[in-house]
């Protein structure tokens, strides 16, 4: 996963045009006012800014006007112009400059920006600009901090007259410097300063970043912002004079300082002052990207472990589908490793079909730009697995969609669960309705039978046989009273109202009464004295897993006694029903019996767990645990 950092090029540009050594002029292009100006404008045409600000640029150019014109009209598309021109300072000097001229916009309006070189000293300026350049080049390619520093420090040294240089760097804590660099300072010195303590006597260096400001040290055994000790190091190494220049993040917080030895005592030139700020400017844009940088690989690498680690599978994929990310789980589900799935699409990687539906999905929500969700297929190496997928766009500022993130997670299981539970239920409809068949059934046709039967007899007899009448009367009360039985026999086995209303120990303390009554086999039972507290849902589940586990020994086990245990165990309810039959291996059971499926699929889809086992001779024993909340 790989992300190009854009944010902050407004403010890297806005740095650049405030500390520009060259005068940098920013002009409304209908009435020729001056609009911005930078600190080099400023000196170099003795005007205070607010005098700038809104002055007519032919006081600066007498033939603006005339010479714009000239220029916006020979301006190749694309390109800019720049020639030689006569400028005026305040004072009236006429000064010789080269401008070059770039057409923008400005607080939405056109706008003009003349980038003003005095000839004069165009070989310091030429010069400085290009080592600009080059270290900008250096921090575009994503140098190392401590090289772009290093070779800041060079340049720097080589376009001034006997300088050493250095770059401070202020920790998190904002009061300590520690060493960026300085290669021909001498290394006792330097390693003095690493882990400087900032302050308003901690040197040129320590106090430019403690003040905010620009600090000058012409004489350092003379300036009182170098305590005893600091001073007596700098003089031992043949450090006379000093200037410091904070390094400011766009924010303008604090990063550093660029500091500027010397070995005599002296005040800092015009030249020299452009030149500290030209180098602080430089590196707080270096030092500001390189943060920037740590930020975003040590958010991506925290993102990646948190996608890496997670149970879901993860991918990302451009708007033509090719995969831009896929996380460890989608490949340890699909057996496809993401160097092969990067840049290739799902029709690449997977079967037709499966790919159409995937890019059907994926285009909706890159068209739409909502996220949405679906229900879909993925192969794995064990065969197709269904999954519940979200998917959602990632949005350009504009609102566009370029790519599209889904996460999904295996539903396989769940939807086998549901499979069996839903075939349990089925089975138990059958159940039931072979029952009313079977019995109500077969007793209202007989009641009916004789009722026709009654009613043909009274209709064609002359004389009433009483005893007939009231023997085929007293067999059809004999049935409508089987019937209710059997009614309200199927009606408890559907839903005990001893359940309802007593509760879940009362309702197994019943249940295995009747199983004793029917069938005769010994039921034991070991039940808690008070009710066990659990939620209706869960003892249904309970009681219907007791009914299907007492089932199963009157049928099939052969048993002459089980024992039941209800107990409460922590956070949980668990129910054991032992009996001494046959027994089985539970592995060894037909794959379709139901009823041992539909205890486990029960008891897992409340979050518990069902176990059968058993020992051929010795009896089979069914173990249930559920969350008691």
């Amino acid at each position: 996963m790989q992300v190009q950092a854009v944010e902050g090029s407004a403010g890297v540009y806005r740095a650049l045009f405030e500390h520009s050594p060259h005068a940098v002029l920013l002009v409304d292009a209908g009435s020729l006012r001056v609009l911005r100006a930078n600190d080099a404008a400023v000196a170099q045409y003795a005007y205070r800014r607010e005098e700038l600000i809104d002055l007519p640029l032919d006081r600066l150019w007498p033939c603006a006007r005339d010479a714009l014109s000239q220029l916006r009209t020979g301006t190749p598309a694309g390109k800019s112009l720049q020639t030689v021109w006569r400028h005026l300072r305040r004072s009236g000097e006429a000064l010789d400059v080269e401008v070059r001229l770039h057409e923008l916009s400005f607080g939405g309006r056109p706008a003009l920006a003349l980038h003003v070189d005095n000839v004069t000293d165009r070989a310091f300026s030429t010069a400085l600009l290009e080592a600009q350049n080059r270290l900008l080049d250096l921090v575009a390619r994503g140098s190392a901090l401590a090289l772009v520093l290093e070779e800041l420090v060079f340049a720097m040294e080589r376009l001034s007259n006997g300088m050493i240089g250095s770059v401070l760097l202020l920790d998190d804590d904002g009061r300590h410097a520690r060493h960026g660099a300085a290669p021909n300072l001498p290394p006792p010195y330097r390693q003095a300063t690493d882990g400087l303590e900032i302050g308003p006597h901690a040197g040129s260096c320590g106090a430019a970043m403690h003040f905010d400001r620009l600090v000058v040290t012409t004489d350092i055994a003379l300036d009182p912002l170098w305590d005893d000790d600091f001073r007596s190091l700098a003089q031992s190494h043949g450090l006379r004079a000093c200037w410091s220049m904070p390094l400011r993040s766009i924010a303008g917080k604090v990063l550093g300082a660029f500091c500027m030895y010397y070995r005599e005592p002296m005040t800092p030139s015009e030249r020299e002052l452009r030149l500290v700020e030209a180098g602080a400017a430089v590196a707080a844009i270096a030092i500001e990207r390189d943060r920037s940088d740590r930020t975003l690989h040590e958010g991506e690498s925290r993102l990646r472990a948190i996608v890496d680690h997670a149970f879901a599978l993860v991918w990302l994929k451009d708007a033509e589908g090719r995969y831009l990310m896929v996380n460890r789980r989608f490949e340890e589900a699909t057996g496809v490793p993401a160097a092969l799935a990067l840049g290739r699409t799902d029709r690449q990687l997977f079967t037709q079909a499966l790919a159409d539906a995937h890019s059907a999905h994926d285009r909706k929500v890159l068209e739409s730009g909502k996220p949405a969700e679906y229900e879909e297929q993925l192969a794995h190496r064990d065969g197709g697995h269904s999954y519940f997928t979200v998917k959602f766009p990632l949005l350009r500022p504009d609102g566009t969609a370029y790519a599209v993130c889904c996460v999904s997670s295996d539903i396989t299981e769940r939807k086998r669960a549901e499979w069996q539970l839903h075939s349990v239920r089925e089975e138990e409809r059958l159940r039931i309705s072979r029952d009313i068949h079977d019995q109500l059934g077969q007793m209202l046709t007989v009641l009916r039978l004789n009722q026709s039967l009654l009613i043909r007899s009274v209709r064609e007899a002359h004389a009433l046989d009483r005893d007939a009448v009231a023997a085929q009367l007293e067999s059809m009360e004999e049935l409508v009273g089987q019937l209710l039985t059997s009614v309200r026999r199927i009606v408890t086995e559907l839903r005990p109202e001893v359940l309802d209303t007593l509760g879940l120990t009362a309702a197994i303390e019943w249940q295995g009464e009747d199983f004793s009554r029917r069938t005769g086999i010994a039921c034991t039972l070991a039940l808690p004295g008070g009710a066990v507290e659990t939620g209706m849902e869960r003892a249904t589940a309970l009681f219907r897993i007791f009914q299907e586990a007492l089932s199963n020994v009157g049928r099939h086990s052969g048993a002459s006694q089980v024992q039941v245990e209800l107990r409460r165990d922590g956070a949980f309810v668990e129910m054991r029903v032992t009996d001494n039959g046959r027994g089985f291996v539970p592995e060894e059971a037909p794959s379709a019996s139901l009823g041992l499926r539909g205890m486990r699929e029960r008891a897992a889809m409340l979050g518990g767990s069902a176990i059968i086992s058993g020992v051929p001779g010795e009896g089979t024993t069914v173990t249930v645990r559920l969350p008691a909340d």
